[in-house]
Order: structure tokens, then C-alpha cells, then sequence
């Protein structure tokens, strides 16, 4: 009797210790901006990508870098889905970068809110932490070293 009580109880732990793995296996890490500049790991059930927007210096200033997690409630992911999904044994996409432009002005024309085209350019990857540097050139190195 002792012996299957035994046997019981091992069967139990395994199975709440699988459960428990199963949950949190799909549960992305990637790193977040805090409002008092420091910078933190986030792990989040619903992120699919880590995204970073690298900073800055151009004519028009500098912008300091943002990293944060992407998901379908915060983001359009269909189009990093599909690009995503191209890999096989001797292909993988480890990231894709995009520069887009918010036009404001439609939102309401006769408002004036100065600078009425915005361009961003950020970049997305799939896998924890790969958002780990905040400039460009770090971000594409860690890309590839991490890649191996």
C-alpha cells in the first residue's frame, strides 16, 4: 500500500512540476525601459517579440534607445508572425527592422502638434532577452553572437 501511496504522490509532483513548465514555457523575457531610466528584464505571457528602438543622433537630435515587449494586445504581429515562420534547417530570421512613419495630421488637421510626421525605426526578435542592447550596432552584434 505505502508503495503506491508512493507511487501516487511522484506521479502528483510530476504533474503539477509539468504543468507549472508548460505555463511559463511559452512566457517571453524581454527588456523594458522604466520611467527612471533603468532598465528591466520583464517576462510576460502574452509577448510573441522583443522589440528595441535603438537610439539616435541625427540633425534632429538625440533619442535615447527603447526596449520593450510586443504582443497582440500592444501591436500588429501578423506581419512578424508570417516573416518569422521562414525558417527551416539552414534559414533563420533572427530579426526584422522597420522604419515607419506616423503622419499625426490625419488624426485631426487643424490640430498642431509641431512635428506632425513622426519616423520610427525599431527592430523585433523572438527570443528572451534578445532586446538586450540599446544602440543599433550592439543590437546587430549580440544578433549574431547569440545566433551561434
Amino acid at each position: 500500500m505505502s508503495c503506491s501511496v508512493n507511487t501516487t504522490a511522484r506521479f502528483i509532483i510530476l504533474l503539477i512540476s509539468l504543468i507549472t513548465y508548460l505555463q511559463t514555457c511559452h512566457a517571453l523575457t524581454c527588456y523594458e525601459n522604466k520611467e527612471d531610466g533603468s532598465v528591466v528584464a520583464v517576462r510576460n505571457e502574452t509577448w510573441k517579440y522583443c522589440a528595441i528602438v535603438p537610439a539616435l543622433n541625427s540633425a534632429y537630435g538625440t533619442s535615447e534607445g527603447r526596449m520593450f515587449g510586443l504582443g497582440p494586445q500592444n501591436d500588429w504581429t501578423e506581419a512578424y508572425d508570417n516573416t518569422f515562420a521562414f525558417n527551416d534547417n539552414m534559414y533563420k530570421v533572427l530579426t526584422v527592422c522597420i522604419l515607419e512613419k506616423y503622419d499625426f495630421s490625419s488624426i485631426s488637421p487643424k490640430m498642431n502638434f509641431g512635428q506632425t510626421v513622426e519616423f520610427i525605426f525599431r527592430c523585433v526578435c523572438n527570443y528572451d532577452r534578445c532586446n538586450s542592447a540599446s544602440t543599433f550596432n550592439g543590437y546587430i552584434n549580440s544578433m549574431k553572437r547569440d545566433s551561434f
